[in-house]
């Protein structure tokens, strides 16, 4: 049997065919046009198309799924979304428009697949424990829900914050390197947004930092690994360890 036929790219360049520069430029003749109907044309004829490719790609490359939501109406609810933050992008401040909307899809995607899921186990496995209780499948898909930890279990204890950002900042200070500097910005950023991300899994958490880092998968694992092991030695110090 035949292997996949390998696609051959150029080092360090990413084919993104659908979501061009031509995209970008729509997009700021769509922000920059005061008459409806020329928004109108280039919204439905140039960005819509790439904005609904971004959303599905996303939706299949990281295997959004949704209880409440077919992937169709999945993807239509993201290109809405993607829509009502057009306004938000700002090509002044240097970031291109592919890894701005990338990352608000994304965000998108985790927070609303994690609030369906949430709300499908609420509304319809409540009757059905009461009612099937010796069953062993019900069982494991309720657990399958309740194994899906809130953000703020996953990321910190709202109670114990203050002093986790206070260690993350101490961090910080032991560190010279670039990409670790970069890393913990990140995780400075996490931090500070955590109220407001509603994340699916560790994975999910681990890609919103490779995004807003910017760094490859290998240099934040790296990075990732000193920043655990010096956070590590200073919770033991302020225990009065050795």
């Amino acid at each position: 049997m035949a292997g996949r036929k390998k696609i051959k790219r150029r080092p360090g360049k990413k084919s993104v065919l659908y979501f061009t520069k031509e995209t970008e430029v729509s997009i700021i003749s769509f922000l920059t046009s005061e008459e409806k109907p020329v928004r109108e044309h280039v919204y439905a004829k140039e960005i819509l198309p790439a904005m609904k490719k971004l959303v599905e790609s996303l939706i299949y490359v990281y295997g959004f799924k949704s209880p409440l939501m077919n992937t169709q109406e999945l993807i239509e609810e993201g290109c809405f979304f993607l829509y009502k933050s057009l306004h938000k992008w700002n090509p002044e401040k240097g970031s291109k428009a592919f890894s701005y909307f990338n990352v608000v899809a994304k965000n998108f995607l985790i927070n609303t697949t994690n609030s369906h899921r949430k709300k499908y186990f609420k509304h319809v496995y409540l009757d059905e424990i009461t009612a099937r209780k010796g069953d062993s499948i019900l069982k494991q898909q309720v657990n399958q829900y309740m194994e899906i930890p809130s953000t703020e279990e996953l990321i910190i204890n709202s109670e114990r914050r203050a002093e986790n950002v206070a260690r993350v900042k101490k961090v910080r200070e032991h560190l010279s390197d670039d990409r670790d500097l970069i890393t913990i910005s990140a995780v400075e950023k996490l931090f500070d947004n955590a109220q407001e991300l509603d994340f699916i899994n560790k994975q999910s958490i681990y890609v919103y930092l490779c995004e807003i880092s910017g760094l490859e998968k290998k240099h934040l694992t790296k990075s990732m690994s000193k920043i655990r092991k010096i956070y590590s030695r200073i919770v033991v110090e302020e225990k009065g360890g050795l």
